[in-house]
């Protein structure tokens, strides 16, 4: 589900996802997760998304995936970011 949201939201940005990924980004700073950590969990789950779409995967498929991620990934290190900058206590849910 939450791939489905990213893909749309990026075909169709929206301010409701885009709050969200902030938010997730600072829940993810909570957790220890550190900016690195992005690009190693983007090539997995390329990997992943490439043997669900078996033979249907192509290259068109796989930078449009990647297009998609990389920028819900800005977003998330946006806020992680803005949660380091501004304190522990600065994200209200």
């Amino acid at each position: 589900m939450s791939l489905q949201i990213t893909a749309y939201h990026h075909r169709t940005p929206n301010p409701t996802m885009r709050v969200y990924l902030l938010g997730l980004g600072a829940m993810h700073r909570e957790t220890g997760v550190q900016p690195e950590d992005y690009s190693k969990w983007q090539a997995v789950l390329l990997e992943v998304l490439q043997e669900h779409h078996g033979e249907q995967w192509s290259p068109k498929l796989e930078s449009d995936w990647e297009a998609a991620l990389a920028g819900a990934i800005e977003l998330i290190k946006t806020g992680s970011r803005a949660l380091h900058s501004e304190g522990e206590n600065s994200w209200v849910y």
